[in-house]
This record gives structure tokens, C-alpha cells and sequence, in this order.
């Protein structure tokens, strides 16, 4: 009996100096899936030829403009969204309560533009179709 006592004293010992690795683990992969949520970059859509996107200070139309993103603007890298619409509501909801939630809880996405990182509103952003290179972020921008 004292053998199998010992035995499983040696599991838990093994066990219990396992656990801060599997916390390292499991704090990673919850990192990484936050990290995950949405394209790695976004282009311009919806802008009027000759127009421009502001990216401004805050999510906000308020704020501060810091540049203005050209209407044809791409590789815009995602830094995460706010606001809009959950996937249940997008999924649940009739076209006029969608409507009213984007007017009352907008979508605004942080953005990487050139060497300047602000926000813009979501509703001006899709999927990047473009090759965008690591070194997108380095591109021009237009300020103003």
C-alpha cells in the first residue's frame, strides 16, 4: 500500500510542476486568438473618387484628424475594432434595427497608415485584396 501511496505522490509532484507551463500555454493561445480576430489589413472602399478617409486621433468623429487616407487607400495593417454589430445581432436582427445599432454604436477600426496609427470608421474598410508586404506600414501618407 505504502508503494502505491508513493506512487501517486510522484504523479502529483510531476503534475504539479507541469502546471505553470500549461498556464504559459493556455495564456498564449488565448493571446493568440485575440490577435487573430479580423484581416491583417484593410483597403479603402466606399470613398468618392477624389475624396479622402480621416484618420483620426480617437474613435470618434470628434477627434482630432492626423491624416487623410486617399480614397483608393490599401494595406491598411488592422490593429482591432470596436463598436458595431456582434454576430448574433448581424445574424438576428431586421435591416432597420441593424441600421439604428450602426448609427447609435458605430464600427471604428484602429489602423497602421504609414508611420501614423489612429482610427477610421469601419464602414470604409474591407478585406485587403492586394499583396500587402510586411513593410506596408511604411508607405507614404498624405497629411493634412
Amino acid at each position: 500500500m505504502s508503494t502505491r501511496i508513493a506512487t501517486c505522490l510522484r504523479e502529483i509532484r510531476t503534475l504539479a510542476s507541469l502546471a505553470p507551463a500549461i498556464f504559459v500555454l493556455l495564456l498564449l493561445a488565448s493571446t493568440a486568438h485575440a490577435e487573430a480576430d479580423g484581416p491583417d489589413f484593410y483597403d479603402v472602399r466606399g470613398v468618392r473618387e477624389g475624396h479622402s478617409l480621416r484618420l483620426r486621433a480617437e474613435p470618434s468623429t470628434e477627434a482630432a484628424v492626423l491624416a487623410r487616407i486617399p480614397f483608393d487607400g490599401t494595406c491598411l495593417q488592422n490593429r482591432g475594432c470596436q463598436g458595431g454589430l456582434t454576430l448574433e445581432e448581424f445574424t438576428t436582427l431586421s435591416e432597420a434595427e441593424r441600421r439604428e445599432i450602426e448609427r447609435t454604436r458605430p464600427r471604428w477600426c484602429r489602423v497602421g497608415f504609414g508611420e501614423l496609427d489612429g482610427w477610421v470608421a469601419g464602414r470604409f474598410l474591407r478585406e485587403s485584396s492586394s499583396a500587402c508586404p510586411a513593410s506596408a506600414a511604411a508607405g507614404s501618407e498624405e497629411i493634412r
